[in-house]
């Protein structure tokens, strides 16, 4: 129910806009690509050594 809300408000104008796709016909596989985060921890990678190199 909360993920029918969250897809529609954050997701529909990228979609649309970038893949020229309706949300609906849209796979759902690419909620897999987005990063998420359940700590304060806002890393791209679990690394200890993060950057980028010189």
């Amino acid at each position: 129910m909360f993920i029918r809300i969250l897809i529609p408000a954050f997701c529909k104008k990228y979609i649309t806009k970038h893949w020229n796709m309706d949300l609906i016909k849209f796979p759902i596989d690419f909620l897999r690509t987005l990063s998420t985060h359940f700590n304060n921890n806002y890393d791209y990678f679990n690394h200890r050594y993060q950057g980028i190199p010189k």
